[in-house]
């Protein structure tokens, strides 16, 4: 058993414990695509912005600020990137992380296209301490700042 042990860690140390880059979603040609015109519920340039469950304001702080037709709808991820995927007035995601749970705080907001690459990301990593709300939202105050007029995508 021990062994065993030793011989998985050596391969680990040898060959690195690296993971596939980010790949974008593939589009699902049997899922058919929402067109352009009246009946799409969103207008055309639109920019989907989503955060982390329990922070929606900061997906309105940031939609506020990106030079885009930004909204902050109440998705989830994977139905946000449906919508960028599928809907043809939807031309990007951007996608605002609010991490203040870890021993090293940091948000982020990732751009993404139609098509879910990545376009751009800006990170903000401060601690001014104080409640886990707060901090919060000091630090996507300092990422407003970093994304204000900022095209997406």
């Amino acid at each position: 058993m021990e062994k065993a042990a030793l011989l998985i860690i050596a391969s680990l140390a040898i060959g690195g414990c690296s993971s596939q880059p980010e790949q974008a979603l593939v589009r699902d040609p049997q899922v058919p695509i929402i067109p352009s015109g009246p009946t799409n519920q969103y207008p055309p340039g639109t920019v989907i912005v989503i955060a982390t469950p329990g922070f929606p304001w900061a997906a309105k702080d940031v939609a506020s600020v990106l030079s885009a037709n930004a909204i902050a709808p109440d998705l989830s991820l994977f139905a946000a990137r449906n919508l960028a995927l599928y809907n043809k007035n939807v031309i990007g995601l951007v996608e605002v992380n609010v991490d203040v749970d870890n021993f090293f705080e940091s948000v982020s907001a990732v751009c993404r296209d139609a098509e879910t690459k990545k376009v751009w990301q800006e990170t903000r990593v401060l601690n001014f301490a104080g409640g886990r709300e707060r901090l919060a939202r000091d630090m996507v105050g300092g990422l407003v700042t970093k994304v204000t007029g900022k095209p997406c995508p």
